[in-house]
């Protein structure tokens, strides 16, 4: 994980917004790597059967077919919703690697969000995290 810089920077001044996730090799990586940038979810699909997409121009667009992705776009969007209701409002401080796999996004209103990119739980700052997943400690404004 490298520090996100850019959305840092830019918080506050522009909303900004991930790859779409279900397009990435890897759509787990690409949701926690949102959750740790503080960027939102963005999805791309299309109505149509994707089987028309195969071998042509397009067929890069094969994955984006909404009935395969609806299980984890909702559940991935209600995660990433009750996060935004902790975070609404503030603005992100800091970004940290206080471990290895383990990223930490501090935001002014005193709530840290924890990314495990690793395959196991782990303990940092009293707050067991789960692998590949994210936990959130909230501070009651006092930031870290």
């Amino acid at each position: 994980a490298s520090i996100p810089f850019l959305q840092l920077s830019w918080s506050g001044l522009s909303t900004l917004y991930s790859r779409p996730v279900n397009l990435s090799s890897n759509p787990l990586r690409s949701f926690l790597s949102a959750v740790e940038t503080g960027t939102l979810l963005r999805f791309a699909f299309i109505a149509e059967e994707t089987e028309i997409l195969r071998d042509t121009e397009l067929d890069w667009l094969y994955s984006a077919g909404f009935d395969r992705w609806i299980g984890t776009v909702l559940d991935y969007q209600e995660r990433y919703r009750a996060l935004l209701d902790r975070v609404e409002g503030a603005r992100p401080v800091s970004h940290a690697l206080p471990m290895e796999d383990i990223a930490r996004l501090d935001y002014d209103n005193g709530v840290s969000v924890y990314v495990n990119r690793g395959s196991s739980w782990r303990k940092v700052d009293g707050l067991l995290v789960p692998p590949q997943d994210f936990a959130v400690l909230d501070r009651g404004g006092d930031a870290p």
